[in-house]
């Protein structure tokens, strides 16, 4: 097994060019509609190029864990999953909202900011999420 330090390293990188990907696509596809107004094609490749970056930083951050010892792997695990949950609630919640005009359109790429954002209060609140969800039912 990779030490940790090998396995942080990996995983940064991986990072790294992903979204070194995800933010020239974003700033290069707006600049070359703009700017040129290209063939519908075009607009659907410079569409899903930041999305195939986030794909890759989704797989970086699951083999990042996959390296992890167990300790790191459980946990690491469960911040993923609290997160999405609080992912989907949100959004659920906006949804409902929504459709009953209650409040404005959000777009569909600002809930992977989301889910990001909840990983990061999660994680800096960790051990209290944890402990208070912790109802015995799994061990």
């Amino acid at each position: 097994m990779k030490s940790y330090k090998d396995t942080k390293k990996a995983y940064n990188i991986e990072f790294g060019i992903s979204m070194s990907i995800y933010v020239i696509s974003i700033i290069g596809g707006a600049l070359l509609i703009n700017k040129f107004n290209p063939p519908l094609l075009i607009k659907y490749i410079i569409a899903i190029i930041p999305s195939l970056a986030i794909g890759g930083q989704i797989i970086a951050y699951l083999r990042f864990i996959n390296h992890c010892d167990e300790f790191l792997k459980a946990a690491m695990a469960k911040l993923f999953i609290i997160s999405t949950g609080v992912t989907l609630f949100l959004c659920s919640f906006w949804g409902f909202l929504e459709n009953f005009n209650l409040v404005g359109h959000i777009e569909l790429w600002i809930v992977y900011v989301i889910f990001w954002f909840s990983y990061g209060v999660i994680t800096l609140l960790g051990k209290y999420v944890f402990k208070s969800l912790d109802t015995g039912l799994c061990g």
